[in-house]
């Protein structure tokens, strides 16, 4: 018996070394292209752990003689055939931050393959070490996600803005500022991603809106400012992507209205007595000052992330406060999962062909935080959330219970704010229900119209992490309600 399990792990090795040697043979980008606009390249990427198409590549974003792009992973839904791809729906899922990589959605969250560490001391070692080398069989293990987005649908998770994760941004001065930039750089990309060469979905232009497969783009945190901005462009353009619906969790989308949530949740939830809740409301009229003052916007976010520590004394995980730990563990596993040059995972991306040779993956970007400093705290998406849903436009928004850094009581306080909808008032008064699978609880939905709120339960900032099952149901519940919708039309 042993003998027998000491094989399998020696298979299983072997697999694993062979894919990351593959991935490794596969150029994203080419010497020829260092200094053109011709750097978008999707490539075929052999997966033994998953049983579907998996593919990787670079989006040039549009910028003239820079090498400036996004990085992406693509899996088709699983068991289809590189043809039966159109005929599935396309999700694109994009984290926060601002400059938070998308792939801790994707090995963390709603990808086909969970990423977990198999050394206790493996944070300790990661961070007394420099530079890190591992043996990744040790290190490491995959597990099958059975709740994964990719069973049934085709998946996308994209490192944007430049210069986040596996993407790259030649200046710092081409990395976007606000979200209007942001907007033009993913709209490139993502007729890149569709209609060039060499592209995973290489669709002919003159092709009619159906012919393109739904899509469906979700995120959470910081992406619910991303979303909204890069859907208003899609909707300018014509929606020729056939874009049916968009989903933001736990969104940063209204600073000032989740600013002011915080401290009465952290009270309610007795993680401040009465004095600290007091000195926590004066620390976010700070941040509230600093953010329509010219000369304090530039450190607004410091602000609010000092007003985040004033109003935590006990030091509970911010994202998610039944835990005492945050998420440095898996952020730092991640990290290495990319940066380990013994097994060469880097070479995922084949990193060291761009002109930077030296990048490293991280899981936030340092130089996209402060490009975007400004950005951070300006309230401007709200305007752009009336007008998708003036367009019609499916609208999913859901929080989790346990988050602190925006509170599920959030949502409802900015949807308050919608002054441009018609029908603000009505989805207010509409019913709350409860939301359940066969006998088990997983939240509340309130809906009305194109506008869908979930609440979800024992889930904290990254809910698809907390509550698989609860994150599938309602994106089955989305893309199921939006096709109906325009079937009946």
């Amino acid at each position: 018996m042993q003998s027998n399990i000491k094989q399998q792990l020696k298979d299983d090795e072997a697999n694993h070394s062979r894919y990351f040697l593959k991935l490794m043979d596969q150029p994203i980008i080419s010497n020829q292209a260092t200094k053109k606009n011709k750097i978008s390249v999707c490539k075929n990427v052999d997966l033994p752990d998953y049983q579907g198409i998996v593919k990787s590549g670079l989006l040039d974003v549009g910028i003239t003689n820079s090498t400036s792009s996004l990085g992406f992973i693509f899996y088709g839904a699983k068991g289809r055939k590189e043809e039966e791809l159109f005929q599935v729906p396309l999700i694109i899922w994009l984290n926060g931050g601002p400059g938070c990589s998308s792939q801790y959605g994707n090995f963390f969250e709603i990808g086909p393959l969970i990423l977990e560490t198999n050394d206790e001391e493996d944070v300790e070692n990661y961070l007394n070490t420099e530079p890190f080398q591992s043996e990744f069989q040790k290190k490491y293990s995959f597990i099958q996600n059975k709740f994964s987005w990719s069973n049934d649908y085709n998946i996308i998770f994209i490192d944007q803005p430049i210069g986040t994760g596996i993407s790259y941004a030649e200046k710092d001065e081409e990395i976007p500022t606000n979200q209007d930039q942001v907007a033009e750089q993913f709209y490139y990309a993502l007729k890149e991603f569709y209609s060039t060469s060499l592209s995973c979905f290489n669709l002919n232009k003159s092709q009619l809106i159906e012919n393109y497969p739904p899509l469906f783009i979700f995120g959470e945190s910081y992406a619910g400012k991303y979303i909204p901005s890069i859907a208003q462009k899609i909707i300018k353009q014509g929606n020729i992507f056939n874009l049916k619906s968009i989903g933001i969790g736990d969104a940063f989308i209204a600073p000032e209205v989740i600013l002011k949530e915080i401290p009465q949740y952290a009270y309610e939830h007795n993680l401040l007595n009465e004095q600290q809740l007091q000195q926590s409301w004066e620390a976010a009229q700070e941040v509230l000052d600093s953010i329509n003052d010219p000369q304090k916007q530039q450190i607004s976010r410091l602000l609010y992330w000092r007003f985040i520590r004033q109003t935590n004394p006990n030091n509970v995980d911010v994202y998610n406060i039944s835990r005492k730990e945050g998420d440095l563990k898996s952020s730092l596993t991640l990290e290495k999962f990319f940066n380990d040059e013994q097994y060469g995972i880097r070479q995922i991306f084949n990193l060291k062909m761009l002109p930077n040779s030296e990048k490293k993956y991280t899981k936030c970007d340092s130089r996209v935080q402060k490009s975007m400093s400004i950005d951070f705290m300006r309230a401007d998406c709200l305007d752009r959330f009336d007008y998708l849903l003036n367009k019609g436009l499916d609208i999913v928004v859901y929080n989790g219970d346990l988050d602190m850094i925006v509170p599920y009581t959030a949502p409802i306080q900015w949807i308050k704010d919608l002054k441009n909808w018609k029908f603000t008032e009505q989805f207010l008064n509409s019913e709350t229900k409860s939301w359940q699978i066969g006998e088990q609880s997983f939240g509340t939905i309130k809906q009305f119209k194109n506008l869908s709120l979930y609440i979800i339960r024992q889930a904290g900032h990254m809910v698809p992490e907390d509550q698989r099952e609860a994150a599938l149901d309602l994106l089955k519940q989305t893309i199921q309600r939006s096709l109906n919708k325009y079937q009946n039309i």
